[in-house]
């Protein structure tokens, strides 16, 4: 009746035959205890998620994967329980952690869904943990390319974030709206918030958010072409802080950034050798679009 399987994380889990979970059902449905068992189910599984990211485990790394993967379902069982019963600020909880899966998965659908339930259904709830999710909502939105409606997502979630003290969400919504305005055109804004996002992540004292910050200010300098050594510098220090602090993805990025710019203002043979170090690490990384970008430039530095 009951079938003992290996996860493949290598954990225990037990399953039955459809017939008996739907009797249990039944017998758990005529004690009346069916709504208890579902919110320690459902305060089980925030716990689960609360454990993994305790533990350090990055939510792009294939063993964090693997846990989330094999309890899909109970966590969807989860969130649904919170937002039928109006427990919005764990339904929060655990959407926001949920998104890092579904976006890494590219499960975009079913986080587009889940997510724009959650803000519209938690509109009573004012802090950073639902700026948090109105921001993811905002990536999403980018991520389609809707980005009048992600830059409407970033500043509700701004406008709720800027009601609480300082913390690291502040920079954070600053620099995704600031990439979102250059994609708009609107590069004056764009530069203006990044400035505060950059400002925000100093008096933090926050390394890879001001890595962060420094990386998306000098590429909306270098696309106006206006401050070029200020944005050489920017991106330097952006590949500064991200390698100490083993933030590889993004230091490639910067370093990328800073080729790019390089090639722009003329400085070939050093641009050559930043393209060549990002390319390496993409390699390393497994990063096939940015890995074709990088040789792309490369082979254009050639006739250069």
């Amino acid at each position: 009746l009951v079938q003992v399987v290996t996860g493949d994380d290598g954990g225990v889990r037990f399953s039955m035959l459809e017939t008996i979970r739907e009797f249990a059902a039944e017998r758990l449905h005529e004690r009346g205890a069916c709504e208890a068992v579902a919110q320690a189910h459902a305060k089980g599984f925030v716990g689960f998620i609360e454990r993994i990211e305790h533990a350090g485990v990055a939510a792009n790394t294939p063993a964090w994967v693997a846990k989330i993967v094999s309890d899909h379902d109970n966590l969807r069982a989860a969130l649904r329980f919170f937002l039928d019963t109006d427990q919005g600020e764990q339904a929060i909880r655990l959407g926001t952690a949920l998104h890092n899966f579904w976006y890494w998965r590219d499960y975009e659908r079913e986080s587009q869904r889940w997510l724009e339930e959650i803000v519209a259904r938690t509109t009573h709830i004012r802090s950073l943990e639902r700026a948090r999710i109105i921001g993811k909502v905002g990536v999403m939105a980018a991520v389609r390319g809707e980005l009048d409606t992600a830059t409407a997502m970033y500043e509700q979630a701004l406008q709720i974030a800027d009601e609480f003290p300082l913390s690291p969400l502040h920079p954070a919504l600053r620099n995704a709206l600031g990439v979102v305005l250059c994609r708009q055109g609107d590069y004056a804004r764009a530069v203006a918030v990044l400035e505060a996002a950059l400002a925000m992540a100093r008096q933090l004292g926050d390394p890879p958010a001001i890595g962060s910050a420094t990386n998306t200010l000098a590429g909306a300098l270098a696309d106006q072409g206006q401050e070029v050594d200020r944005a050489v510098a920017l991106f330097e220090e952006s590949c500064t802080l991200m390698r100490s602090h083993g933030q590889r993805f993004h230091e490639a990025q910067a370093l990328c950034g800073l080729g790019n710019l390089l090639t722009l203002t003329g400085s070939y043979a050093r641009a050559a050798q930043v393209l060549e170090a990002a390319l390496r690490l993409q390699q390393e990384l497994k990063a096939n679009v940015a890995i074709t970008w990088a040789r792309q430039f490369l082979r254009t530095l050639a006739y250069l």
